[in-house]
């Protein structure tokens, strides 16, 4: 009788069973990146929202300022400083973060750095999250392209 194999243990039972492990091993292995990937992302995706909603109400406003307007800088007898890239313009102020050290800065040398007296007409182009780019229409530098701080142009709402 021991040398009698049940149904449930016989070679092709047996054999059955293994692919349906092997199967189910590989689906596995398959869906096991597939749903990591997944949950990864929607607990990105929950962070996101999350924060946003944690943000003061001044955050949630967009801060881009309005493209294809014209404005007038230097109203109020301070320099208007002007840059050839976005970045430039940066550091700049990063370098000289107080508006009396921007006056008197010495722009000589390797800075790109532009600075103009007096009131000056300007186009925006495009709003970057601290810069604009203009088009200069008045003054020493009129029909230039430049970069500008947005603390230098007037408030828009």
């Amino acid at each position: 009788m021991d040398s009698e194999l049940s149904p449930s243990e016989s070679p092709s039972a047996r054999a059955r069973q293994n692919r349906k492990r092997k199967t189910l091993r590989l689906i596995g292995w398959i869906f096991l990146p597939i749903g990591f990937i997944g949950l990864s992302i929607f607990a990105a995706k929950l962070g996101i929202a999350m924060g946003r909603a944690d943000l003061p109400e001044s955050a949630k406003v967009s801060t881009a300022y309005p493209v294809g307007i014209v404005v007038v800088a230097g109203r109020d007898g301070d320099p208007v400083f002007f840059a050839e890239t976005v970045q430039e313009l940066r550091n700049f102020y990063f370098q000289y973060p107080e508006i009396e050290q921007r006056r008197e800065a010495n722009l000589d040398g390797e800075t790109k750095i532009r600075r103009v007296f007096g009131r000056v007409e300007l186009a925006t182009l495009k709003s970057d999250a601290d810069g604009v780019q203009v088009q200069i229409r008045t003054g020493p530098l009129a029909d230039e392209v430049y970069w500008i701080h947005k603390s230098q142009l007037p408030a828009q709402n």
